[in-house]
């Protein structure tokens, strides 16, 4: 995965919490919160067995093949390989990113936590494409993980950023909800990751769509949302469209519907374009100012 996906993946950034999930089970969260526009889902359970991590790493996967939306493992890259996830995500006190490298190969993803200015610029220091991307935090307290280094606040995590001077993506984290997601996302992180504000809602589609509206306000680069148009299950979901909305641009094709910055995810082929366009004529068409693909009748 290209560092520019990697960038755009981690708009909105899921970390699961068995415990705040509850009755509803991490599988179902994970399935709500993807309709809702979740672009990267992270695995976490620090209390699970290794059989247990497995068994829903395996779950998570099935949920999220085809739909572009990388799962990724906290801590474990020996449950990563196992299940074939896309990546690990390591603490200060985990493996240490060269040696998960080193093991890894160059296409898994990894992402290293870090907490202050300090640690943001040795991650910056280390060899190129040992780390894909760092998660900065906590922005603010949170209960979802007491054993956190103090919180950045917004000024903190601002210069935590700048000490990283887009050499790396940053995805923030800790504390953060709907209400205050634009603030975060104007400090010039790639994306927002959340824990409570999804896995805690009792509607997490409706909780993950309000925090991509905050984001996407304060958004600076083209994104990519990789749209869960086609699922295991077969056929188109309109709901994803329909949440997506119609918009007019110009230099659109007449009769097209657009969704601006959203390449999609659609089966197992990716379609993407700074202003991805999609046709609602016949299948086998295609649009002369951008090339791609009609997706056919819905």
């Amino acid at each position: 995965m290209t560092p520019q996906l990697i960038n755009d993946r981690l708009r909105l950034y899921l970390v699961t919490d068995r415990h705040l999930c509850g009755s509803r089970g991490v599988a179902a969260t994970v399935e709500a919160a993807l309709e809702g526009g979740v672009t990267m889902v992270q695995l976490r359970d620090p209390t699970a067995s290794t059989s247990e991590l497995c068994r829903s790493g395996l779950e998570l996967r099935r949920i999220l093949l085809g739909t572009g939306v990388p799962l990724i493992v906290n801590d474990r890259l020996d449950v990563a390989f196992a299940i074939g996830a896309d990546g690990v995500h390591l603490g200060q006190s985990d493996l240490h990113p060269i040696e998960a490298r080193r093991l890894a190969g160059p296409d898994l993803i990894i992402g290293w936590s870090v907490s202050t200015v300090g640690e943001s610029a040795k991650a910056v220091a280390l060899p190129p494409r040992t780390v894909d991307y760092l998660g900065i935090g906590p922005v603010w307290a949170t209960p979802t993980k007491t054993d956190t280094a103090p919180p950045l606040g917004l000024a903190g995590l601002t210069a935590a950023v700048g000490i990283v001077g887009g050499a790396l993506p940053c995805v923030a984290i800790g504390g953060i909800n709907a209400e205050n997601a634009a603030k975060v996302a104007a400090t010039g992180v790639s994306g927002l990751a959340v824990v409570s504000a999804i896995c805690g809602a009792p509607d997490p589609a409706a909780a993950a769509g309000a925090l991509r509206q905050a984001v996407q306000a304060r958004v600076r680069t083209p994104e990519i949302w990789p749209a869960r148009l086609a699922t295991a299950r077969g056929g188109h979901s309109r709901a994803v469209w329909d949440r997506l909305g119609t918009a007019a641009t110009t230099g659109c094709h007449p009769g097209t519907r657009v969704c601006r910055s959203i390449p999609l995810s659609f089966g197992t082929s990716f379609w993407g374009c700074p202003r991805a366009e999609l046709l609602t004529g016949m299948a086998g068409t295609s649009n002369p100012s951008t090339g791609l693909p009609a997706l056919g009748s819905w």
